[in-house]
């Protein structure tokens, strides 16, 4: 992917939404040009145009705390655009469960589908199928090289491997040489490419340990014997569900501030662990936008016909000490 254009914190800033969102619109913004895009002033009028449209969104892994932000990012988007938005979801990370949704949401005839793909073997037949039915899908999240070969509508998410160089940057410019990498879901295509892309742009010292990221109490056991008797330098952690035990580990082994810790991803105490002065950054995706804006897209191409680009990107640079205080009163109403 191309990553020449100018970048704000380190990242590329080549879609129209994510220039939109950086430079204050939001949402709000978003919702306001459609209804400038409407027949009537008045928002409830377009809102009631609206009302036949049924968008399915199968989620993966519905109980973490990353998809119920995004989650709440698409119920929200279904309110101000006046469609609904039907949500199904798995109760833990399982691509063929979510292919079987897939299927059935295309069953149903909605006016679009959204879904993530993690693994293009499994999720090619159910997209595939339901774009020769004539149903939209926008694939979000992850997995912006099967737009095309799917058929799909667009990726809405973040550029996966140009924001994992723009950490491994990051990481070896605080001074780390050294790192150890947390990896909650080995085998996850996302992940996969994530550390891909720290690799390259750290340059350094790297070995990777694989936990389960449904058990924290775990997670954190295997963290804590990795880091015992260790010279890592630095942490970083793939994702919130490595990112929670790793902080707990580097507490139990006294090392909290003392290494360079990076996270993929936040929570609450996360947030306060950055704060506090124990993490010295978190890269932020802004998934709240990626239900959102999955939602406006297929809102206005059934509406009028409107084509997105072929990646609309979320990336919101990182979270660092001087804004986390902020952003922890968002990520209390899980809308970051």
């Amino acid at each position: 992917m191309d990553s020449s254009g100018p970048t704000i914190d380190g990242f590329n800033r080549r879609s129209l939404f994510a220039r939109t969102a950086l430079a204050g619109a939001g949402v709000s913004g978003m919702a306001a040009l459609l209804s400038a895009c409407g027949d009537s002033d008045d928002a409830s009028d377009v809102a009631g145009t609206r009302r036949g449209l049924t968008f399915a969104y199968p989620q993966s892994g519905g109980t973490e705390r990353f998809l119920r932000v995004v989650r709440n990012g698409a119920e929200q988007a279904g309110k101000d655009m006046g469609v609904e938005v039907k949500i199904t979801a798995t109760k833990k990370f399982d691509q063929v469960e979510q292919g079987r949704l897939v299927r059935a949401a295309a069953a149903s005839k909605p006016d679009g589908i959204i879904t993530g793909v993690w693994d293009g073997d499994i999720m090619r037949e159910p997209v595939t199928s339901a774009v020769e039915d004539g149903i939209p899908v926008v694939i979000m999240n992850s997995g912006a090289d099967f737009v095309e070969p799917f058929g799909a509508v667009t990726y809405v998410g973040w550029d996966e491997f140009q924001v994992a160089v723009d950490a491994g940057k990051r990481m070896k410019d605080e001074g780390a040489q050294r790192v150890l990498a947390v990896n909650h879901e080995v085998g996850s295509l996302p992940l996969d490419i994530r550390l891909d892309g720290f690799k390259k742009g750290f340059g350094g010292s790297l070995r990777t340990i694989g936990v389960e990221g449904t058990d924290p109490v775990d997670a954190r056991n295997r963290i804590r014997s990795a880091l015992g008797g260790s010279d890592f330098d630095g942490v970083i952690a793939l994702g919130q569900p490595s990112g929670d035990p790793a902080l707990q580990a580097l507490r139990d082994a006294g090392k909290n501030g003392q290494v360079v810790f990076g996270t993929f991803d936040f929570s609450p105490t996360l947030l306060d662990g950055i704060k506090a002065g124990d993490i010295s950054f978190a890269v932020d995706q802004q998934q709240y936008l990626q239900g959102y804006y999955s939602v406006v897209v297929l809102t206005l191409l059934n509406e009028y016909e409107f084509r997105p680009p072929k990646e609309t990107l979320t990336t919101g640079g990182f979270v660092t000490k001087e804004n986390a205080g902020a952003i922890t009163k968002l990520a209390k109403q899980t809308i970051r």
